[in-house]
């Protein structure tokens, strides 16, 4: 530093300080070509896996259904407002929900790694975004007026100002996360830049607020707020005073903001929701595990991810509050800067899988640093700042594929094609084949590349740190700083459009009464066949499904099994809990449990209520105390007296469990002290399970149709069902039926219940929805082929074929959008010919 804030401050030109130079006069340039940028860029990218969650809660606002009533938004609600107002003014201008996007009919997801593939639309893609791009410009603002803060008003100072708001707006990352990928990490960053700006300006109360809108939109944030009362405690006589402020505003923003929809839907969306399994990689440290020489490292990474998530946590919990302490005793308004910056950098680096959008945590600290107004030589930051800038970037893309991140351009334009997109596909998960984005290169070696580049970045920018720690002067804050307080009005205008935005978000489900369904049944002359009559109100698109049934099964309770001291094989405990949680919300509380091995062998023994009841077990094994050691009939006695076995990780009834440690998959040697295998043949028939040769296109049996009709969701295909083995069985086919003659869900009957098999363990939002939408439609009591109509009417009629072992007809309306919500299920009993 060459002069303290003070000095530079209280400089006076003819008996006046320096007028604060004009944002608008000296940046208009790069301002304007940073959101033309993004702007242009913003309806056409997407990366649709994340985005499909931006769709998902604007369509159930559509619906009329709140932003946690269904699992899926596992974020604090701030942004979340602004999906449900989108859906809401949607709904007021007539606008389908099918208009916001969908799933992509032309992408099969053939691939088990391809996901439930959703595509917005352009225009719901670029709507979605604009609270993104205005927080990347407000950030940039920020960033301008906190360096003129610290440093004041001189050329100089100036001068590094612009290079900050550079750093920040004109940024590869900024960009791509923003208007591309389509995350709520820019405003993130524009809380964190915004709390620390008004903490330097003296405005706690508005620094209370910022930090606290941050937290609303996700939970990184809070540990900046050490850091801020950490300087609101200065010792003066107004200390308190600020405290009081900041804590003031803190509380009046979170009343405001997550007061109305905090409840138990919340805490288990948000703070429970552990449905995704973790993963390790991505940029930093933790991605040069993938070197053959830290193999065994990531093993035991990999094999403790819940454990050291929660370390991570709590370290940076830790170094949060030693940071906060930092800038109480020092006194020294820089030091803000560089403790935000260590605190941020701490965060990111302590999840075992770092995303290029995490980066934006730290990104406006590092800019202000690599502006150099905290030390002359700055060299490392800006170094640090550039590596971080392209690498990331370059990571993602190579990750995702060009045209992964144009699929909004393709549903609408149909550039690019599809089978790029698939080709890219096919390539990210086969190990060693070259990059989708550098060709020649393997991107494995991209990946750990970009790694190592970021974790090189981190010590530069940790060497820095510490140098300017060691290398600055002690600084006074007590005069008024130059740059001169905020316009209240400016602040008045954000913070009453944020309000209107969420007022507006919450009482959108309510404007329309969600949509309805009445239907009377008839039948033909030749009573083979059922017509059903529908009359819809509130949706201006329903999906109906039709289906004959030979019987009835009535819904009772709900049983997931879950024993924390068995292990798991082929599944994860998040795979457990959020299919648990998953089911809870479609279902109802009360129709779902959590039970134990104890818990589970009292159900299985009751084969009086066998037919009212649904054990889910997606742990890939079962204890030995109903499956072994004499017990392998018990479970087979309960489905033929009708209970049903919902069943996902490992190939069904191959292994029991006894009781032990609580390990991670890819522990083998630990898991076969507690695993044996109990069967060959396991709960499925060998044909099921086995898949047999000399096969014809001509066998692929018509019931792969439950998979469209339903709009299911699951892809995974760790082992393959065969068709064959399952027609054999008169089971039905409900998944994706493939070239292989295999499909990864389907239902065995067993005497008068069966087992719904998943195979594999994916993800527990796909498990639980789907299951739910199985049971609770009466899918698996189903006979025969679904008929199915997407009608735009209010009035419409669906045909159903009928057997003589037909005793009931079904039917299911769904909204006709990307979720598919629920909205009716009838059945009627019919009377054979």
């Amino acid at each position: 530093m060459t002069s303290s804030v003070v000095d530079e401050s209280l400089t006076l030109v003819d008996g006046h300080r320096p007028q604060r130079p004009s944002f608008i006069k000296l940046l208009w340039l790069p301002f304007s070509v940073s959101i033309a940028i993004q702007l242009v860029l913003a309806p056409f990218t997407s990366v649709p896996i994340d985005f499909a969650v931006w769709m998902q809660a604007s369509q159930r606002t559509m619906a009329g259904i709140g932003l946690y009533q269904l699992p899926g938004f596992s974020y604090p609600p701030l942004y979340g407002y602004w999906c449900m107002a989108l859906g809401g003014l949607s709904r007021l201008f007539g606008i389908a929900p099918a208009s916001l996007g969908g799933t992509f009919r032309k992408l099969p997801g053939s691939w088990q790694f391809g996901g439930a593939f959703q595509v917005s639309s352009p225009w719901f893609t670029f709507a979605a975004k604009l609270p993104f791009i205005a927080g990347t410009a407000l950030t940039g603002y920020f960033l301008w007026r906190i360096v003129l803060t610290l440093g004041g008003n001189t050329p100089q100072n100036v001068a590094r100002a612009r290079l900050a708001f550079l750093f920040w707006s004109l940024s590869p990352l900024v960009v791509f996360v923003s208007s591309v990928h389509g995350q709520i990490d820019p405003i993130v960053s524009c809380a964190l830049a915004g709390s620390v700006f008004f903490a330097l300006e003296n405005r706690w109360f508005l620094a209370g607020i910022a930090v606290t809108l941050g937290i609303a939109a996700k939970l990184s944030p809070v540990f900046l707020v050490p850091i801020l009362l950490g300087l609101a405690l200065r010792p003066d006589v107004l200390r308190w005073r600020r405290v009081g402020a900041l804590i003031t505003g803190g509380i009046a923003a979170a009343v405001l903001t997550m007061g109305p929809t905090f409840g138990s839907d919340f805490v288990r969306n948000v703070f429970t929701r552990t449905g995704q399994g973790g993963s390790v990689g991505g940029l930093g440290p933790f991605g040069l595990l993938s070197l053959p020489l830290l193999n065994r490292i990531w093993i035991v990474v990999d094999g403790h991810i819940a454990l050291i998530g929660q370390v991570g946590l709590l370290g940076t919990a830790l170094v949060s509050v030693i940071a906060g302490w930092w800038v109480w005793r020092s006194r020294q308004p820089f030091v803000v800067i560089t403790m935000s910056l260590a605190v941020m950098m701490t965060a990111t680096l302590a999840t075992p899988v770092l995303n290029s959008q995490y980066l934006l945590w730290l990104y406006p600290f590092l800019a202000i640093a690599a502006s150099g107004v905290l030390m002359e030589r700055t060299r490392w930051f800006q170094v640090a700042a550039l590596i971080i800038s392209f690498t990331s970037l370059l990571q993602t893309v190579s990750l995702l594929g060009p045209s992964d991140l144009l699929v909004p351009s393709m549903s609408a334009f149909g550039w690019p094609s599809v089978g790029s997109v698939e080709h890219q596909w096919w390539i990210l998960f086969q190990p060693h084949k070259a990059s989708t984005f550098v060709p020649g290169l393997n991107k494995d070696r991209i990946d750990v590349l970009c790694a190592l580049a970021l974790t090189v970045a981190f010590v530069a920018i940790a060497a820095s740190l510490w140098t300017t720690e060691r290398k600055a002067r002690s600084l006074s804050i007590g005069a008024q700083p130059a740059s001169g307080p905020p316009k209240k009005t400016a602040s008045a205008l954000v913070l009453g459009a944020i309000l209107v935005v969420e007022i507006f978000g919450l009482l959108a489900p309510s404007f329309w009464s969600a949509p309805n369904v009445t239907a009377t049944l008839s039948s033909t002359a030749s009573r083979n066949a059922a017509v059903v009559s529908v009359a819809t109100r509130g949706e201006s698109s329903i999906h109906l499904v039709g289906f004959a049934t030979g019987r009835l099964h009535t819904l009772g309770h709900v049983y997931v099994y879950n024993d924390p001291l068995r292990p798991y094989f082929n599944s994860s405990d998040s795979n457990v809990l959020g299919t648990f949680q998953s089911l809870q919300a479609t279902l109802g509380n009360n129709m779902v449990s959590s039970i134990d091995a104890t818990r589970l062998r009292q159900v299985l023994t009751n084969q009086q209520a066998a037919s009212r009841t649904v054990v889910v077990a997606v742990t890939g094994t079962l204890p030995d105390t109903v499956w072994g050691r004499g017990q392998t009939t018990l479970i087979d006695d309960w489905m033929s007296a009708g209970g049903t076995l919902v069943w996902a990780g490992a190939q069904p009834g191959y292994l029991s469990v006894r009781r032990g440690p609580l390990l991670a998959k890819g522990s083998a040697s630990v898991f076969a002290q507690n695993v044996t295998t109990v069967s060959k043949q396991g709960l499925l028939p060998r044909a099921v399970m086995r898949v047999p040769g000399g096969w014809t296109n001509t066998e692929l049996p018509r019931s792969g149709l439950w998979y469209k009709v339903l709009s299911l969701t699951y892809r995974q295909q760790a082992y393959p069902l065969s068709i064959a083995g399952i027609n054999k069985a008169h089971g039905l086919v409900l998944g994706q039926v493939d070239p292989w003659k295999t499909t990864n869900i389907a239902f065995v009957p067993k005497g008068r219940g069966g087992i719904l098999v998943f195979a594999g363990a994916d993800t527990a939002d796909q498990l639980g929805a789907d299951t739910a939408k199985l049971l609770q439609g009466k899918v698996l009591d189903a006979s025969g082929v679904p008929s199915s109509v997407v009608t735009q009417t209010p009035r419409a009629k669906l045909i159903v074929a009928v057997t003589n072992k037909t005793t009931r007809v079904g039917l299911i309306a769904l909204s006709d959008n990307a979720q598919s919500n629920w909205l009716h299920q009838k059945d009627w009993p019919w009377r054979s010919p």
